[in-house]
């Protein structure tokens, strides 16, 4: 069983390799954009750079995984407001961070501005696929989630759930769910990062473990599992009842199937909270960095509101979500930037589901 996603193995192939700058990735011209709004209020920066977007054409290429419902009211929202056209390729975080990778290495003309995990910003990052990001919104965003590469725009929060009709004494903690459970609860294929931390976070700082116990506790418990390939699809089956209990789907989705009358619940929410961001940012590569920086002010924005009407937690101060993430314990994690750690955790993690048995659920 292959758990190692396709970004992390290009981050694996690269140790001892050159990176995608070596590959001949041309400039932005990023940096050009940069000099002409340097100084300017806020107001003026969107000014400028819908002057200069324009002059770039009036159009851009957005890759973004997020489901069309929740994605085409904001493309729709800033094509009204600046006459700027969208052309939004749709995939998995994994899928459109490997597709930028190759882009770059390969200089072509893809996406300018692209949406996926921190776990994969992290990786592109680290192959210096992704141009720097300047925007005075960077410090209204939560500690933590801006790099120079990559801004947050609404925290992710993987919580143990259940399926009402089949529990009723839900998990108590992660350990209830792995030994009380076992064999009726799924985990996700692509979840290292997360792993990592809870071994780290949870099981070794506050429980006192070692790592290769806690491992093993995992491995002891993996027998009969359910390992899923997407959290969408995760909700979906949790939905269904194709399991009992899912140790990581995302908050915002659980709370907005249980709005829409899904037999799904996160509440009492077990602790602690681990947490990481969806984020964007921009290839060295990407032809129209004006509108790229256009685009995302505005997913920082106007696009902030939006997303709390998705039931998602804006990574901007400015503007308060459903989900009280200071309410509860909580620990953030992302992909190390770690060649080494890489390497040493996607194998741990490829190991740990392979206890489970079975196929990886797909569909």
């Amino acid at each position: 069983m292959v758990a190692v996603t396709a970004v992390a193995a290009a981050l694996l192939s690269a140790c001892g390799s050159s990176d995608a700058s070596d590959s001949g990735a041309g400039g932005s011209g990023i940096e050009d954009v940069y000099a002409q709004i340097d100084g300017l209020s806020l107001e003026q920066r969107g000014t400028k750079l819908l002057e200069l977007a324009k002059a770039e054409g009036g159009q851009i290429n957005f890759y973004a995984g997020t489901k069309p419902e929740d994605t085409d009211p904001i493309i729709e929202a800033f094509e009204k407001k600046y006459g700027i056209k969208v052309s939004n390729y749709r995939a998995g975080g994994e899928v459109i961070a490997q597709k930028v990778l190759q882009e770059v290495q390969a200089k072509h003309d893809g996406a300018d501005l692209y949406v996926a995990d921190a776990s994969q910003g992290s990786v592109l990052a680290n192959l210096k696929a992704l141009a720097p990001l300047k925007t005075p919104l960077s410090e209204r965003l939560v500690p933590g989630s801006a790099t120079d590469y990559t801004m947050a725009l609404y925290v992710i929060a993987p919580v143990i759930s259940w399926n009402t009709n089949l529990v009723k004494d839900p998990p108590k903690d992660i350990e209830d769910a792995l030994t009380r459970f076992r064999g009726k609860f799924m985990i996700e294929q692509e979840d290292g990062p997360w792993f990592e931390a809870l071994v780290k976070e949870y099981f070794v700082k506050q429980k006192g473990m070692t790592e290769d116990a806690a491992i093993k506790y995992f491995e002891d418990s993996m027998k009969g599992a359910f390992v899923v390939k997407g959290h969408t699809l995760e909700t979906t089956l949790l939905t269904s009842g194709q399991a009992e209990v899912c140790l990581g789907c995302y908050y915002h989705a659980i709370s907005s199937g249980k709005a829409e009358g899904a037999p799904i619940e996160a509440e009492p929410v077990v602790q602690p909270v681990p947490y990481t961001f969806i984020s964007a940012g921009i290839p060295v590569t990407a032809k129209r960095p004006a509108t790229a920086l256009l685009f995302l002010d505005f997913l920082l924005t106007d696009g902030q509101k939006m997303f709390v009407e998705q039931n998602r937690n804006p990574a901007n101060v400015d503007y308060e979500g459903n989900f009280k993430l200071e309410e509860y314990k909580n620990f953030p994690y992302a992909l190390s930037n770690d060649k080494e750690e890489l390497a040493k955790w996607s194998r741990i993690y490829e190991n740990v589901l392979a206890k489970a048995g079975g196929k990886v659920i797909e569909k």
